[in-house]
């Protein structure tokens, strides 16, 4: 039986909010001193977005160079430190894998999602713009929710109820947002019959306020281009279940927000029919 839904969800802020609370200023700032990169140069949170996270994301979420070793180029670039290369790579692997280890998914999406693969005619993606390392990150932590990911690639296996594909844009070359991201994806998988698709996304809204992919103008951008993009690759409507789980001053008081339960909620509602249906395009 070929899918006829496909279920797409965000990772970062949406599947995992530790990825995102990871980067809060205290835990960031005490991450870069326990593994000494502070030593090095980066000593705040400023420092880390203007000169190393924001100047090579671009690259980073486009190939497969990695965010260590993009980490430790810039660091040699701007910083210039006297110790040796190895000790700068070292830190700098030392902090991404402190990073992605903590990145799990939340434990209360793992129902909903075992449920999802448990029906034949769902397809389950993990689409997620996101450095090279984290392909491997997701799929460990969603085997820790029980369920089997896979890193999206050309193959005659089908989506099916086995595994979750994870479609990241540093593999893709393209990102989410972007048309060549979704044709590559159904050309590699048979979702022709495809006639539904649900969305769950944060957009960069829950990403840190140092974080050039949280700009508010481009959040709102976003959510209208993925859907539209959505339409037009695969020929359906598209509901979407934006995800705005935090909240930071002067954006939206907390009580507005919906709950991770919330969402959760309105996911399955639109999976097995009892809510109502409410086409973003």
């Amino acid at each position: 039986m070929k899918p006829e839904t496909l279920i797409i969800f965000d990772y970062s802020g949406t599947l995992s909010i530790e990825a995102v609370r990871f980067a809060d200023e205290e835990p960031l700032v005490e991450t870069l001193r326990e593994t000494g990169l502070d030593a090095l140069g980066i000593a705040t949170a400023d420092i880390f977005w203007r000169d190393i996270v924001n100047p090579t994301w671009a690259e980073g979420s486009l190939t497969s160079v990695g965010y260590a070793s993009l980490m430790a180029r810039r660091i040699r670039e701007v910083f210039d430190p006297t110790v040796s290369q190895k000790t700068i790579a070292d830190r700098t692997r030392d902090f991404v894998q402190r990073y992605f280890a903590s990145s799990v998914v939340d434990r209360r999406w793992c129902p909903l999602i075992t449920d999802l693969l448990g029906d034949p005619a769902v397809s389950v993606v993990v689409a997620t713009d996101h450095y090279a390392e984290a392909t491997d990150a997701v799929c460990r932590h969603l085997a820790a929710c029980g369920v089997a990911g896979r890193a999206a690639a050309k193959s005659e296996t089908p989506v099916d109820g086995q595994s979750i594909v994870v479609a990241n844009s540093a593999d893709m070359g393209s990102y989410k947002s972007q048309h060549v991201f979704w044709e590559t994806i159904r050309t590699w998988y048979p979702l022709d019959e495809v006639c539904r698709i649900i969305a769950v996304d944060d957009f960069g809204f829950n990403e840190s306020m140092g974080d050039a992919y949280a700009a508010a103008e481009k959040v709102a951008t976003r959510t209208v281009e993925t859907a539209t993009v959505l339409t037009d690759v695969f020929g359906c409507l598209v509901d979407v279940v934006p995800f705005v789980a935090m909240a930071y001053d002067g954006v939206a008081p907390k009580e507005q927000l919906p709950s991770v339960e919330d969402v959760i909620a309105q996911v399955r509602g639109l999976w097995d029919g009892s809510y109502e249906s409410r086409h973003c395009v």
